[in-house]
């Protein structure tokens, strides 16, 4: 990063002007490896920076968005060994819904691979076909930052969409509606309750914890607010 200085009444200023080509390649490592620590260290140094009272260059929205299209675009490589592609109108449609989804649900993130392994993930799935794919692929990136915040940032994002496919082909059998709805509900409700086995969200068993709750509550209703436990007995 090349340094200038002035001298301003006795004091000694620096001006830091990161380049283009640096910023390309802090981002670069960060959406490669996309690791927490390295965000944060891009995020000090850009505060420092700010702090510093700096003319540094800031790539513009656009910028990061040509690169985001091109690395999604990239993906067509692979997922074309299962008959989907993506146009340039659609990946600029997804990298659209990544930034809304994150500003709807309060979220910054330096790094843009989301998009590219959720499309890798789901690529070989037999309930996704060329018809749907660019739909199906805006719906889970909405899926995924929601639940995100759902589930408390308690699970990493490789594990989050693996578990988003798990559950997408074997309990869903495809359908979205069911897996934000109902498996994706069950897996947040487990964690904040502090559930071991959290991503066990079958059905009949999660409808029968549910249950199980109603009737509780309706025994206590129905004595008046008294004290029983679950088990039905009087505690005095």
């Amino acid at each position: 990063m090349p340094l200038t200085y002035t001298i301003v009444n006795g004091i000694l200023k620096v001006d830091i002007f990161i380049t283009i080509n640096t910023y390309l390649i802090i981002l670069s490592t960060i959406a490669y490896y996309n690791e927490l620590y390295l965000s944060i260290l891009f995020i000090k140094i850009i505060e420092r920076m700010r702090k510093m009272d700096n003319n540094f260059m800031l790539i513009p929205t656009v910028m990061l968005n040509k690169l985001a299209i091109t690395e999604i675009l990239n993906c067509n490589e692979i997922t074309s060994r299962y008959g989907l592609l993506l146009s340039k109108a659609q990946v600029q449609d997804l990298v659209v819904t990544r930034a809304e989804s994150l500003s709807s649900n309060g979220r910054i993130e330096f790094a843009g691979g989301i998009i590219n392994k959720l499309i890798i993930e789901f690529c070989d799935s037999p309930f996704i076909s060329q018809y749907n794919y660019a739909n199906t692929l805006n719906e889970l990136i909405e899926i995924f930052y929601y639940f995100k915040n759902e589930t408390l940032d308690e699970i990493s994002d490789d594990d989050l969409i693996l578990l988003m496919k798990e559950y997408f082909d074997v309990n869903c059998k495809g359908s979205i509606e069911l897996l934000q709805n109902r498996e994706l509900e069950a897996l947040a409700h487990n964690i904040r309750y502090g559930v071991s086995d959290y991503e066990d969200v079958y059905k009949d068993e999660y409808e029968d914890a549910y249950e199980y709750e109603n009737q509780y509550e309706d025994m206590e209703n129905f004595y008046g607010g008294q004290n029983y436990d679950k088990e039905g007995n009087y505690d005095e």
